[in-house]
């Protein structure tokens, strides 16, 4: 008599708990991850140039809002002039190598933008960003 034959044992993966992990880990990078909302404000225009060029790469950068009455925002936030040069300050300590956009509405006298500008050489960022829109 045969002795009976052995079944091949079958090797199955469970995908489940797989999935599951890996929407664990999605919904935790997007939680932990830092947005910015740059959006314009309604009382901003920005001047319009013919030659500009782009940004390339993606640094640090803190946006300095500047609107037509001389107040500013910072990253989207009002604040007075005061506070933004603190805020400033603390950009400059955490991200030493940090990059300003400066946002500055076009009907805004150039003596506001120099003010603007010493505010952020003062803080310790030399690396600003003009923000312009393209000449259509």
């Amino acid at each position: 008599m045969r002795p009976p034959r052995k079944k091949k044992a079958e090797c199955e993966l469970d995908m489940a708990p797989m999935i599951d992990m890996v929407f664990l880990l999605l919904i935790f990078f997007m939680c932990s991850a830092t947005m910015q909302n740059l959006s314009t404000p309604e009382e901003l225009e920005l001047p319009e140039v013919k030659n500009f060029g782009k940004r390339e790469g993606e640094e640090a950068f803190c946006a300095l809002t500047i609107l037509r009455d001389e107040s500013c925002l910072v990253n989207g936030r009002k604040v007075e002039i005061e506070e933004a040069k603190s805020e400033l300050e603390a950009f400059a300590k955490t991200t030493p190598k940090g990059t300003v956009l400066l946002r500055i509405d076009r009907r805004s006298k150039s003596q506001v933008t120099k003010k603007f500008v010493k505010l952020c050489a003062e803080a310790g960022l030399a690396k600003i960003i003009f923000s312009v829109y393209e000449e259509s």
